[in-house]
């Protein structure tokens, strides 16, 4: 049965973001690679949704511009390179390093918890926690 939407609300943007992030895992499936969509505007009559498209690294993981700027900037942060993907323990749980903003001064480097929410650090937080 096919709807036809009159207007976009909050409700109607959720249940259409579920299909088609269903159909860009689809995609991404057939071609190896990893699709997201980020966020969205909108009005009544038109949405505007961000695609993000990444390649797979080492062990499937996503190559995203974060840890790209990572490995790119490492050396600047006193770390090294193959320093992404190591984990540490702060705080009473478990971050593993994802990657770099480098448009952030003070807590340039993300870590991702436990639970898959990411975090921003100091980069001599983290070159102290990783023991470097």
């Amino acid at each position: 049965m096919t709807t036809t939407i009159k207007s976009f609300d909050r409700p109607t943007i959720k249940a259409l973001r579920a299909e088609i992030d269903a159909a860009l895992k689809a995609v991404a499936d057939r071609h190896g690679i990893a699709i997201t969509s980020g966020s969205a505007t909108f009005s009544d009559a038109n949405v505007s949704l961000k695609i993000q498209l990444a390649t797979l690294g080492e062990g499937g993981a996503v190559n995203t511009r974060e840890a790209e700027d990572f490995r790119r900037n490492a050396a600047s942060f006193g770390l090294a390179a193959d320093d992404l993907g190591r984990s540490f323990f702060s705080r009473g749980k478990t971050y593993t390093l994802v990657g770099a903003s480098v448009k952030s001064y003070k807590y340039p480097l993300l870590c991702r918890d436990d639970g898959g929410k990411v975090m921003k650090f100091r980069a001599e937080s983290v070159r102290s926690l990783l023991m470097r």
